[in-house]
């Protein structure tokens, strides 16, 4: 089952959400791969025909990639490594973030909404206000709205229940000016910062990136437990992990 890639990881470093989600199911392989291994079942196998093309691309089936090695916990609050990072970004979604699948001028993938609908900046560029997708859901069938976004940032707030001090580390650069949090309504949040900062968008889309992570999940397994049974929501959600062997997720 061939993939619609623009730009493929093997010559960028980096595969397009979009493409990923036409994968229908993702299996990611560990250890024990160094390639894209195969793809669906050999019964439902796509093969070219005499003069070097292929039939027509069918959804569905099961994608199995290789990972040059073994990955972190699975909590993109404190990723450390750029093979997390891949894991991650299928399973998490952040407020603003890179579109893998489009180049600037420039050679760098433009900024895009994805959590948030849109953005407004104000006081000379201390204030952001954020209007959120509606509908959106957290894979346990939870809503996501601007309480789940403010909860996640309160992780990293010393004092709070669910501190974690690995992830405040990841954020502090982030989080350097932030002087307040403000629900707006159910759909709406604002950052103020003490002073116009400008990074604190494209702060967003990094490799740290503060995904917003299912507030039930988090209580209900804690900082410890929350890798074992990650809750986004992202275009993948997680299904099963066997260290040093396999990661897999299923099309949300």
């Amino acid at each position: 089952m061939p993939l619609d890639l623009e730009r493929n990881y093997w010559t960028t470093g980096q595969v397009s959400r979009r493409s990923l989600i036409r994968g229908g199911a993702l299996g990611i392989t560990g250890l024990s791969a160094a390639a894209l291994v195969g793809c669906g079942d050999k019964e439902k196998e796509i093969k070219g025909d005499k003069n070097g093309g292929g039939k027509k691309e069918q959804p569905g089936g099961t994608l199995v990639w290789g990972m040059e090695s073994d990955i972190d916990p699975i909590d993109p609050h404190t990723v450390n490594a750029w093979v997390t990072w891949r894991v991650n970004y299928q399973m998490f979604e952040t407020l603003w973030a890179k579109d893998l699948s489009k180049y600037t001028n420039g050679g760098v993938h433009p900024n895009v909404a994805r959590l948030a609908e849109s953005v407004e900046i104000s006081d000379k560029g201390s204030t952001y206000t954020f209007k959120l997708r509606q509908g959106v859901k957290f894979h346990d069938g939870t809503a996501f709205n601007a309480e789940a976004v403010k909860f996640n940032w309160k992780r990293w707030e010393e004092g709070s229940p669910l501190y974690l001090v690995r992830a405040a580390r990841r954020q502090r650069f982030m989080n350097q000016y932030l002087t307040g949090i403000n629900v707006i309504d159910a759909h709406t949040i604002q950052f103020k910062n003490s002073r116009p900062f400008g990074e604190f968008l494209e702060l967003q889309t990094g490799y740290y990136f503060p995904a917003i992570l299912s507030p039930t999940a988090l209580e209900k397994l804690g900082n410890d437990g929350f890798p074992k049974a990650p809750v986004g929501t992202g275009p993948f959600r997680f299904v099963e992990r066997v260290e040093g062997q396999r990661i897999v997720a299923a099309r949300n």
